[in-house]
């Protein structure tokens, strides 16, 4: 999969494309683009956001990063597992009720309010 170049808040940056969906049977979904690695990435920063409020930059600071292959930042993000909201001036990112559904069904013995 080739990244896909996006403008982002005035700048340039490379993303990779927003995973698709397959649906199976019984309505179970699948996510079809990911590897496992990544995914337990995702799952990993899911639970570290849910713990306490974290700022925009320190979240930064923790995940982002220029490896193409694990972008795992910008795949919760692109899969509205995470969400950037401003409180009192601040950026804050906080985890979505998607998000906490995903970690409740992966991760059920971890007590996850809604």
């Amino acid at each position: 999969m080739h990244p896909v170049q996006e403008r982002i808040h005035g700048a340039s940056a490379l993303r990779r494309p927003r995973n698709k969906l397959s649906r199976l049977g019984g309505g179970v979904e699948k996510i079809t683009m990911i590897d496992s690695v990544l995914e337990n990435l995702v799952l990993d920063l899911l639970e570290w956001v849910v713990t306490r409020e974290r700022t925009y930059e320190e979240v930064m600071a923790a995940w982002r990063t220029s490896c193409p292959k694990l972008p795992v930042w910008e795949e919760a993000s692109d899969r509205g597992l995470v969400k950037r909201v401003v409180r009192y001036g601040s950026s804050i990112v906080r985890i979505t009720l998607q998000g906490k559904e995903l970690l409740q069904q992966r991760k059920p013995s971890l007590r996850v309010e809604r």
